[in-house]
């Protein structure tokens, strides 16, 4: 009789055991193990050149924001890696691993998405929905102006480059933190479009204290909004020793590898005149330098010292004693273009 009550005890434990492992084993069950361990779920997307992070076990039927989408040309998505036996499709079509889809999108708003299906283990999905308008960008409140190029705003708002089209909405968009300028130029039937972003590698040196001013590099796209080239600072040519890098206010796209950027550098200087109080040993300002910069070569150098008129019409920061000021920045350059018609240029 005790043989019988010990047997029962341990064929109801075992039961229990079970019971415990298929209520709460289910989830590990559920990950997929391979030759490297077991896999976290995690799923790194490339959607148009910045990283989606998507897990299977924690993000189904989450809204996901993108940082760049558009809708004037084709979408990129492409994922490098993912175990054997998962499947992802976008917009119903199988993403191939190590291959970049092209996928079109007709609007971008906030409450649209579309979906990353993520099939996985036995007969598992996680569906994911990518938002098409980033939540965090701004209602844009515009004034009709027949002089659009292409009928487009191009610029920069709460750290996103973006394309608005009056009566359309967002046509493109990328999150980039510290963009300043964005623009498209076209050349000989080429389209570029490029910005400066804040370049925080490039510290400003501790002696360099003027305000007004913020170090950037410049970034060129492809009509397709692909980055095809990045010019981080001035060429050290006659006036330019050491590496000082770009500046925030002005850029031009010439052509291909092709441009005009500015720059702000420290400079002694000997050659104001008479008629304006400075030091008879030499003033602390800072340059305005002009580059033409082509396929990575200086081509054309422009720089504010060699003309000192400009010294004369300075109207403030133009502390030439250095006595307030450690680097007076007497110029403060904002913009260039050229004149139509002479192709010279305009400074102000």
């Amino acid at each position: 009789m005790k043989r019988v009550a010990k047997l029962l005890a341990t064929i109801l434990l075992l039961t229990v055991c079970l019971s415990i492992y298929g209520c709460y084993g289910t989830e590990d069950n559920l990950k997929i193990s391979n030759e490297n361990g077991t896999w976290d779920g995690t799923i790194l997307l490339d959607l148009n050149g910045d990283v989606i992070n998507i897990n299977v076990y924690e993000d189904n039927g989450i809204w996901k924001e993108a940082e760049c989408l558009f809708t004037d040309r084709k979408n990129r998505i492409k994922v490098d890696t993912i175990p054997e036996n998962v499947e992802i499709f976008v917009n119903g079509e199988k993403l191939l691993v190590g291959t970049e889809m092209e996928f079109a999108l007709q609007t971008l708003r906030k409450d649209d998405a579309f979906p990353i299906i993520i099939k996985y283990g036995d007969n598992k999905e996680s569906v994911c929905y990518i938002r098409t308008l980033n939540w965090g960008l701004p209602e844009i409140d515009y004034y009709e102006d027949r002089n659009l190029e292409d009928g487009v705003y191009y610029t920069c708002i709460d750290g996103y480059c973006v394309k608005y089209k009056p009566g359309k909405g967002y046509v493109y968009y990328k999150k980039e933190e510290g963009c300043i300028d964005f623009k498209r130029t076209e050349i000989d039937g080429e389209i570029f479009y490029s910005y400066l972003v804040q370049d925080n590698v490039k510290s400003r040196p501790n002696y360099v204290t003027a305000e007004g001013y913020a170090y950037c590099k410049l970034v060129v796209m492809n009509e397709d909004y692909q980055i095809i080239d990045e010019e981080s600072q001035l060429i050290q040519g006659e006036s330019v020793y050491g590496e000082w890098p770009l500046e925030e206010h002005e850029h031009m796209i010439l052509g291909k590898d092709h441009y005009l950027v500015l720059g702000y550098v420290p400079m002694y200087v000997y050659n104001i005149p008479d008629s304006i109080p400075h030091s008879p040993y030499g003033s602390r300002v800072l340059a305005a330098v002009i580059q033409e910069i082509k396929n990575g070569e200086l081509i054309w150098e422009w720089n504010s010292t060699d003309y000192p008129i400009f010294y004369e019409m300075s109207m403030e920061t133009n502390d030439f004693w250095n006595k307030d000021l450690q680097w007076s920045d007497y110029i403060h350059m904002n913009s260039f273009t050229l004149a139509p018609d002479s192709q010279d240029l305009v400074c102000s």
